[in-house]
């Protein structure tokens, strides 16, 4: 079954702090996202996300992000939840030829004040992007499972899945170190002991100073 529509807007920034940090010789980043949501179920506002910590090149293909993450949202129409995380996030980058490929992993502690609750989750996505070198428009797709430890706290099947999201669209560079993501996002949840599917429009900024290139870098933002 398909829920009402929603609207998501990530936006992420990479400020870098230093060119040789310590212990890995290699640039060191400092992230900061948010994600604005928005739905007619919620009347408006539906929730907002801010994250941020230090993000490790630990090798050409691997990145290493250490963070912590705020969320506000509404569980329920006008019923406001407070969640607080701590996440340790590899990312696996790669090329095959005119195609570029990203493979995130993120580990989430995750609290909820006012239900007393927290949890492990572990989330998977894996995105790529065709790219050839000098692209201004470069279509791409991703696909992302959300496993919670702890499937009797949270709303989880019994193998903890909570959530699939896949999405497809195009991104374009705005300049070297800009890139804007359009795309349609289909959020399969597990709600009630059954599957429902939200479809959601997503635009994400993602904003890299003197970093590396916007192609091989990956996703933007979210939560």
């Amino acid at each position: 079954m398909f829920a009402e529509p929603e609207a998501w807007f990530w936006q992420e920034v990479r400020l870098p702090l230093m060119q040789t940090a310590p212990v890995t010789d290699k640039p060191l980043q400092w992230r900061l996202s948010t994600d604005l949501r928005l739905g007619s179920r919620y009347g408006g506002l539906g929730g907002q996300f801010l994250r941020t910590g230090a993000l490790w090149t630990v090798s050409p293909e691997w990145l290493v992000a250490t963070q912590v993450a705020a969320i506000t949202s509404q569980a329920s129409p006008g019923s406001w939840d407070q969640e607080y995380r701590i996440e340790l996030e590899p990312n696996q980058l790669g090329r095959w030829g005119d195609v570029v490929w990203l493979d995130r992993h993120r580990v989430e502690w995750r609290f909820r004040i006012a239900a007393g609750q927290q949890s492990l989750r572990y989330r998977n996505l894996f995105r790529v992007m065709w790219a050839p070198d000098g692209a201004a428009w470069m279509p791409f797709a991703w696909i992302e499972g959300l496993f919670d430890a702890n499937p009797a706290g949270f709303a989880a099947n019994d193998l903890g899945l909570a959530q699939i999201r896949s999405q497809a669209g195009v991104a374009r560079r705005l300049g070297e170190a800009t890139r804007l993501d359009l795309g349609l996002m289909i959020r399969s949840q597990f709600r009630n002991g059954n599957w429902a599917q939200d479809p959601v429009f997503n635009v994400a900024l993602l904003s890299v100073p003197q970093g590396q290139p916007m192609v091989v870098d990956g996703a933007a933002g979210g939560d």
